[in-house]
């Protein structure tokens, strides 16, 4: 038989085993990719699950797989692999809450360095993260309707490791959609004291309240504008305990309003009121990641109509991304860092 066919076969049955039936209604077809993966391959599995303080269950599950990537029919073979998970994520992503991609070149010698993306799963827990240099994804993410502070995320991460062996990643967990939002639930609940209700006291010296997190989308920008105020006028230290204390209870806000699934109308209206708060910018870049702008709020709400948006992340104190460049070039720390990844190929026509 001809060499050529036998290589076609192979990237044929790649494509079909990894994403079953692309054609079909169903809903999750990079789940099906998950569970495709070559079983032979399979090298290594973790698991966790647990009931939180809540009640609410979270959990973690982890299969790793091994596939070899020296040979031209090897590298074809999984590079099919790698087709059907894109395929599959670029099929899914109308249908869930928000999802992450990125797709380099697979190589160990000075590899491309992709956006690190976190996904809380668990109290007393480190966040799962995929991610860096080397490493490229495909994950979706879905907001629970029972629960409007967790959502379960499932994907795959892919990298070529030093030995020249494709190494495979796929995931599922479910759990808070982050660590603020899990205590405010707490707190909501009465399982947690809210220690911050009163945060300290003003420059009158009056005692400042930051109340428990708004269930609507309204009041979460009267609040928001409210702790705005706070902090413009305090005379205090970035790093003082008042500030910091008002800038994580605005992110806090910010988090959960963008996790409402707002409007265009309602993420404008929100931007617009973050426009002049200090240190808080905003980074558009394309998804190439060969063009970036960053700037202010304002200028986000102006030109938010005619980005063609790819995917939306975001950074807060503690992450090495909430930085920006100072007038020495050396990192200066951020209070918000809104990341929009866009499929505009030009940046410069966005005005």
């Amino acid at each position: 038989m001809n060499p050529n066919i036998n290589i076609m076969k192979r990237i044929f049955i790649s494509i079909l085993l990894t994403c079953v039936a692309l054609g079909s209604i169903a809903q999750n077809e990079l789940q099906k990719c998950m569970d495709n993966l070559p079983p032979a391959r399979l090298v290594g599995t973790d698991s966790e699950q647990g009931h939180d303080r809540l009640d609410s269950l979270y959990n973690l599950h982890i299969m790793i797989y091994e596939l070899p990537y020296n040979s031209h029919s090897d590298k074809l073979y999984a590079d099919g692999v790698i087709k059907g998970i894109l395929l599959a994520y670029n099929k899914d992503l109308p249908l869930h809450t928000g999802g992450f991609c990125s797709s380099n070149l697979l190589r160990t010698w000075d590899a491309i360095k992709s956006r690190t993306i976190q996904m809380y799963y668990g109290e007393n827990l480190d966040p799962f993260t995929v991610g860096g240099k080397g490493r490229n994804y495909a994950l979706l993410r879905t907001n629970s309707k029972q629960n409007p502070n967790y959502r379960s995320v499932h994907g795959i991460e892919w990298w070529l490791d030093t030995s020249n062996k494709l190494m495979i990643r796929s995931f599922r967990l479910f759990g808070p959609l982050s660590a603020e939002l899990y205590q405010n639930a707490l707190r909501q609940a009465g399982i947690a004291k809210d220690e911050r209700n009163i945060v300290a006291t003003d420059n009158q010296g009056n005692t400042v309240p930051i109340t428990l997190l708004p269930s609507n989308k309204k009041e979460m920008l009267q609040a928001i504008n409210v702790m705005k105020e706070m902090y413009k006028m305090s005379k205090k230290g970035k790093e003082d305990p008042y500030n910091r204390a008002i800038v994580s209870a605005i992110n806090e806000r910010i988090q959960a309003y963008l996790s409402l699934d707002a409007t265009t109308e309602e993420k404008i209206e929100l931007f617009r009121i973050l426009n002049d708060i200090p240190e808080y910018q905003v980074q558009v870049s394309t998804a190439d990641g060969n063009h970036w702008k960053r700037n202010s709020f304002g200028w986000l709400a102006d030109i938010y109509p005619q980005l063609d948006i790819f995917c939306v992340t975001w950074a807060v104190p503690g992450n090495p991304e909430c930085v920006t460049p100072g007038l020495d070039g050396t990192p200066q720390p951020l209070n918000f860092l809104y990341q929009v990844i866009v499929n505009n190929e030009d940046l410069e026509s966005v005005k």
